[in-house]
């Protein structure tokens, strides 16, 4: 989610005071968008789904909506990918911090193989077509390569 360009914004009801006097100020000096993005959480998610209200008792019948539990999740599922990649910078600076404390100067190779340790990257051959020639300066089809591992990981 983190490549995703913010499509919305989610809002904790009631507001305290400083958000609401956030909104108020904010609304009079830079509009609706800005003062709701100011005081809420930016959220980029293609997968929430969006309605209308029918009910004029819900809201304004021509706005659109995300059930909260669906904006929950995507929230739930933002929060543990952040926690997976500060994970993973911990587990990389106590090696490096580690590499540093015995005198080691890292190489090219130390990096590949704290990455390694860390499981944060695969191993496979060179393909033109899959992997980005740029990056791969010099490989042959074939050669053995590695990448960084996905959100998957």
């Amino acid at each position: 989610m983190t490549d995703q360009k913010p499509t919305g914004v989610f809002i904790r009801l009631p507001l305290s005071d400083e958000q609401h006097d956030t909104l108020y100020h904010t609304i009079r000096s830079s509009g609706d968008e800005v003062a709701l993005i100011a005081i809420g959480t930016q959220v980029a998610c293609s997968e929430l789904e969006v309605f209308d209200i029918c009910d004029a008792a819900y809201g304004a019948s021509n706005e659109k909506y995300v059930r909260q539990s669906d904006h929950q999740a995507a929230l739930a599922q933002r929060d543990a990918e952040i926690a997976r990649l500060r994970g993973i910078i911990n587990t990389l600076s106590s090696k490096i911090a580690e590499c540093g404390a015995e005198g080691y100067d890292l190489s090219g190779a130390d990096c590949v193989d704290l990455l390694n340790d860390a499981g944060l990257i695969e191993w496979g051959n060179f393909d033109p077509e899959v992997n980005e020639a740029w990056i791969f300066d010099g490989c042959e089809p074939g050669d053995p390569i590695w990448t960084l591992k996905g959100p998957d990981a």
